[in-house]
């Protein structure tokens, strides 16, 4: 079984989230926690360690002991995306404990220069270690059963399946049999005898009973359109001084719709994907070239479209005009360029799916992993990470300008 080394202790938590403002990583500007207009914030950030903490894991030091590898000397904090990147098996190579520990000491002397650090609350250190730790899974044992009980009643349904692992799914319990009730009375057996009475069962008796969405209902919706866009501000200055002569603001673009905006947190994205073609004729989409997973560019400043298909979930959502926020995402987490879309939902169902086709057009300011984002109010409901890199000769550059 592989070495595995305690967590980090609460005030280890502390000190690390006291000395640090930002993700480690030198280009990103993410702060370790979104705060809102509210006062409130919610943590965005992960305690990540430079040397693993379980034996084969990245960048695994055999010579560290414990003290060693839970200390604040081989913890660093990171935004969530990039505390995945750099434990990713594939890409492991990249970051290299060298480089993460220079990291570790931008990220102090980024401290020692602005003196901005998070102060945690008890609570917040419980959440900073499940957040950070949740994932872990450790299996001991010859033989794992992940397979659901099946049913011991007669006609009883089985049990669903276990699943290990980020993005598992166990599979659904099974569907019970059907109860089959005899109400006749049996005849008498002996000479003579008579026969028994036939049963009866009351009709609000919980055997009636099917339970709530026997029968699904469907529910309506139509897309309204897109935001536009607010113009931009005029001004007008000396050419010789560059002083500001005058300064007018740019018109607020129309809303979609009747512009009142409902929200709701049953709202769901069930697919994201970039593809070369999306066409959406009634209830069917049809999609060329999907799920690119980079772009290659020829330069810098070329304009790029990010083109593709989104699949939303509305089942349960009331009655209402609804906004969606489709962003693109530079590497440094600002926002290149946005769209609002908009959507009525008529007649509320258990189920309710709509498909959109989305594109954005942006300049490429910077290469390395851009983001595809989808927002509802204050909640993301999807994140599709791409890279774009420059074109190397002999390679397929998508461009769209």
């Amino acid at each position: 079984m592989p070495i595995e080394h305690p967590r980090p202790a609460d005030s280890t938590v502390r000190e690390l989230y006291g000395n640090a403002f930002g993700c480690a990583v030198p280009e990103c500007e993410l702060p370790l926690y979104r705060s809102h207009p509210d006062g409130s914030r919610t943590l965005a950030s992960r305690v990540t360690h430079i040397c693993a903490r379980r034996g084969n894991g990245p960048r695994w030091d055999p010579g560290m002991s414990a003290d060693e590898n839970r200390s604040v000397r081989n913890l660093l904090l990171m935004c969530i995306d990039h505390s995945y990147e750099v434990d990713d098996p594939q890409r492991v190579d990249l970051y290299t404990k060298e480089l993460l520990y220079s990291w570790k000491e931008q990220q102090l002397a980024e401290y020692d220069k602005t003196r901005q650090g998070w102060q945690l609350t008890d609570a917040e250190v419980d959440e900073v270690i499940r957040a950070s730790y949740a994932g872990e899974v450790v299996i001991i044992g010859e033989t794992i059963s992940l397979g659901g009980i099946g049913g011991q009643a007669p006609s009883a349904g089985g049990a669903g399946g276990t699943a290990i692992g980020r993005g598992a799914i166990g599979g659904k319990g099974g569907k019970g049999g059907p109860v089959n009730i005899n109400l006749a009375g049996g005849s008498g057996e002996a000479p003579g005898a008579g026969g028994a009475g036939g049963g009866g069962i009351d009709p609000e008796s919980e055997l009636f009973w099917r339970g709530p969405g026997k029968t699904p209902t469907i529910g309506e919706a139509a897309y309204l359109g897109a935001d536009g866009a607010s113009g931009g501000d005029t001004t007008i200055s000396r050419a010789d001084t560059g002083e500001v002569l005058m300064s007018a603001r740019g018109g607020e673009g129309a809303r979609a719709g009747s512009g009142i905006r409902s929200t709701s947190n049953k709202l769901a994205v069930s697919a994201l994907m970039l593809a070369d073609y999306v066409e959406i004729r009634g209830p069917f989409t049809y999609m060329c070239s999907g799920g690119f997973s980079h772009y290659n560019i020829l330069n810098l400043n070329d304009s790029l479209r990010f083109n593709g298909l989104m699949v939303l979930e509305c089942g349960g959502v009331p009655e209402g005009e609804y906004a969606l926020e489709i962003q693109a995402a530079q590497p440094t987490g600002k926002i290149g360029q946005s769209t609002t879309t908009v959507f009525k939902i008529s007649k509320p169902g258990d189920i309710l799916r709509m498909s959109f086709h989305f594109w954005i057009t942006v300049q490429i300011k910077e290469l390395g992993m851009w983001a595809i984002v989808i927002r509802h109010g204050d909640r993301m409901l999807a994140r599709l990470p791409v890279a774009i890199q420059q074109g190397v000769p002999g390679e397929t550059t998508m461009l769209t300008t």
